[in-house]
């Protein structure tokens, strides 16, 4: 080209030719053979890549053998840590969050009210501020929902912050009165954890959730012998979308090879497991052999990717006649579950495991990942745990629905509440945060509304301002539009009690009963006598290719690229008209918890487990609690393991007593509940309740702000105990009566002494 002539130096024809000799620097290309060359290039690095793969895969079967045939020769990992820039960023941005927190509550009240108020307000607007009497657990709730749940993140925001607000509350007060619900739920303790599996469950924890999150390989290596497992062979430092980072053992007494699966780590993955999170739409997969799961598309794609990378390596060991045992925790153990299925039933013309080998698989935290009938059938290999509330295991699409709803409704329900609260915290706020004491005594409880500087301010400036920030805060009145069906006259005969499914552009849902429940699907701005040619541009008919798209799952993404561009340049709408489901049929597309599934669940004071159904209600309701991100933790997993071990020899029980049994007043301090609480709506009150764990009775949190372990009880974390039961002696009063002769014992035990 001209260009090129005039500015040899610039031009852009150039590139490395290797099979030429030129493959130091780049040579001039004329421009008709540039794209040739492009693709010549291509291809090289894919080989390059399809090679570097190989050899590693290949490395895992090397290391695995040389282990097996001389365990005592095998070398050791080294130390091979290298400060990297990349550390050095990640270390300053967790210090500089790590000090903000840490600064926070050292400054003044009102300056660290300031920065609270200021943070809530940049993430919810003005409804944020609703946050400053908010807990902790309530705000990092909303955090952690909205970066998780796209359905969470569309809601306004006062519905959001409210609805989480008194809808935490509901749950507490719900669970709380009805101690053995949950008991009841599990089965009343008549299928309790069976002692041999919880002791491996115990022993699994350190290598299956501790180890694989760990820097490099030398620091798993150093977790496992602990433990008594030698690490073979592990991709920790490499990690991304759709490859999880994993490590294989081998237990040095016993014929038994382990595979633990990392979970979720968005340092060490550089996101890649978010986006292998977020891709949780339901896809059918049909193995070699017939078999069908429907499984979380993200968690599918890395099990399918890891079954190749390990093929090779899982075929030596049972050849070796080893039991393989394949462990993971949250993310990792989906990938886990369906890394076996795919073992058990061979994928898309993959070769199974011979018909011998012993597999067997154990997730903590295990997601809904496989569709119930796959569920129950892994039942024999597969073992799930579910610590008490924590949220991974009940996140679905449906019960992100419904999580939501009961959002919005508890909001537009806690209008009294919400304006209760708010006129206290205004009151507060005009007392400029006047302390609050305890008011009442044995002889006569305090009943009254207020303490200490909560006199009602009769100004009328701070009642003025109340009204008109309490205003700001009422919710709209709209109604709910439902999703209108086209005329009868549109519809044949009897094909009234089909439903509307609208799906904006961009957007994805679930169509229940999949392609077989669609009758008519419409893509455009507006229905417009769909049966009609398109004259208009407003739309067109998609019903076909929305049956298409539904036969390898049940999810559908509303975009031109799938379904057409009958609009330019307006933002369309997908509505999919599908016939009601059978009953039993309803969701045949829902997840659900694969295997045994054993729930770790609260009662008296302390932890039990039972094995449950997958189907259990308990496990398919996100429930807003102060642990459900807590106990989704690998430590939080290995405390709950332990304390279930020590609830079975426990000596004594307790019986935690209903917060609806409790009365108006705290028994140790005779004063209300919420006597210290800004707060004091009736859904609020339940807040500053808690029960004893040594004694069950229900007391104010100000009076059991002291923690004990309790091993009669089975409690051997420190846990709240209340006032009465933290100073009483185990004989102080029969003391009492016996003074005399205990002065006289002791001055007769030391006489010989002065």
């Amino acid at each position: 080209s001209i260009v090129c002539m005039s500015a040899m130096s610039m031009c852009p024809h150039r590139a490395l030719l290797p099979q030429y000799g030129y493959d130091k620097a780049a040579v001039r290309v004329c421009k008709e053979c540039m794209p040739y060359v492009q693709q010549r290039e291509l291809a090289r690095l894919e080989l390059q890549k399809a090679y570097g793969m190989a050899e590693r895969y290949c490395a895992h079967v090397q290391r695995v053998n040389d282990y097996l045939d001389n365990p005592s020769a095998f070398p050791w990992y080294k130390q091979d840590y290298v400060d990297t820039t990349k550390h050095k960023m990640v270390r300053a941005g967790s210090m500089a969050v790590s000090g903000v927190k840490y600064i926070t509550p050292m400054l003044s009240t009102p300056y660290a009210l300031g920065a609270n108020a200021v943070h809530a307000a940049w993430n919810y607007g003005q409804y944020g501020l609703l946050g400053l009497f908010c807990s902790d657990e309530i705000m990092n709730a909303i955090r952690t929902l909205s970066a998780m749940c796209k359905d969470i993140r569309t809601l306004d925001a006062r519905e959001l912050v409210v609805g989480m607000l008194y809808l935490f509350a509901e749950h507490r007060m719900e669970a709380r009165s009805a101690p053995e619900r949950a008991h009841e739920e599990a089965g009343g303790g008549d299928r309790e954890l069976d002692d041999g599996l919880l002791e491996m469950l115990i022993g699994l924890a350190g290598i299956g959730m501790h180890a694989p999150y760990e820097e490099n390989a030398f620091e798993v290596q150093r977790l496992a012998l602990q433990q008594n497992w030698r690490l073979v062979t592990e991709r920790v430092a490499d990690s991304g979308k759709y490859r999880p980072a994993w490590c294989l053992y081998v237990h040095r007494e016993h014929d038994v090879a382990a595979i633990a699966i990392r979970g979720t780590d968005v340092d060490k993955s550089l996101g890649g497991d978010i986006f292998t999170d977020l891709n949780a739409d339901p896809v059918v997969h049909r193995s070699a052999s017939g078999a069908t799961v429907v499984a979380h598309e993200g968690m599918l794609k890395s099990a399918m990717r890891l079954e190749a990378e390990l093929r090779h390596t899982l075929r030596a060991l049972a050849r070796r006649h080893r039991r393989i045992l394949i462990v993971g925790h949250s993310l990792g153990a989906g990938v886990a579950c369906l890394l076996l299925w795919l073992l058990k039933n061979g994928g898309e013309g993959l070769e199974r495991l011979p018909q011998d080998a012993e597999v067997f698989g154990v997730g903590f935290a295990t997601p809904a990942c496989v569709d119930r009938d796959t569920a129950k059938l892994m039942r024999p290999y597969f073992a799930s745990i579910v610590n008490s509330s924590d949220i991974v295991p009940r996140l679905r699409v449906y019960s992100i629905h419904q999580l939501t709803d009961d959002l919005v409704e508890c909001a537009r329900s806690s209008h009294a509440d919400l304006d209760e609260d708010l006129t206290s915290y205004v009151d507060r706020v005009a007392t400029l945060w006047a302390p609050r004491v305890r008011r009442g005594t044995q002889a006569e409880p305090h009943t009254s509304e207020g303490g200490a500087g909560e006199q009602e301010d009769t100004s009328g400036a701070v009642h003025d301002m109340l009204r008109r920030f309490s205003r700001a805060f009422e919710f709209g009145k709209d109604a709910v539009q439902s999703s209108v069906l086209p005329a009868a006259s549109a519809l044949p005969a009897g094909e009234d009690q089909v439903r509307a499914i609208e799906i904006l552009e961009g957007e994805t849902a679930l169509i229940p009963g999949g392609s077989s429940k669609v009758h008519m699907a419409w893509w455009g701005k507006r229905w417009e006598q769909p049966l009609q040619a398109n004259a208009c541009g407003i739309g067109e008919e998609v019903t076909e290719r929305v049956k298409a798209l539904l036969q390898t799952s049940f999810a559908i993404t509303a975009t031109p690229a799938k379904l057409g561009d009958p609009c330019p340049g307006s933002r369309k709408k997908l509505t999919v008209y599908v016939w009601p489901c059978a009953p039993g049929d309803e969701r045949p597309e829902d997840l659900y918890i694969p295997g045994n599934v054993t729930w770790i669940y609260r009662h008296c004071g302390s932890l039990q487990a039972s094995v449950v159904s997958c189907e259990t209600p308990a496990l398919r309701k996100i429930r807003v609690d102060k642990r459900m991100i807590l106990d989704h933790g690998k430590l939080a997993y290995h405390r709950a393991l332990l304390t279930v071990r020590a609830f079975k020899a426990r000596k004594r029980t307790v019986r935690m007593q209903p917060f609806t049994e409790a009365g108006e007043v705290c028994p140790c301090c005779h004063s209300r509940f919420d006597w210290r609480s800004t707060t004091r709506s009736r859904k609020q009150r339940c807040l500053w309740m808690t029960n004893c764990r040594a004694c069950g009775q229900v007391v104010c949190v100000d009076c059991s702000t002291q923690r004990q372990a309790d091993q009669d009880a089975g409690i051997i974390f420190p846990a709240r105990i209340c006032d009465g039961c933290a100073w009483r002696g185990p004989d102080g009063g029969a003391a009492l009566r016996r003074l005399p002769e205990l002065f006289e014992a002791s001055h007769i035990a030391t006489r010989d002494l002065f």
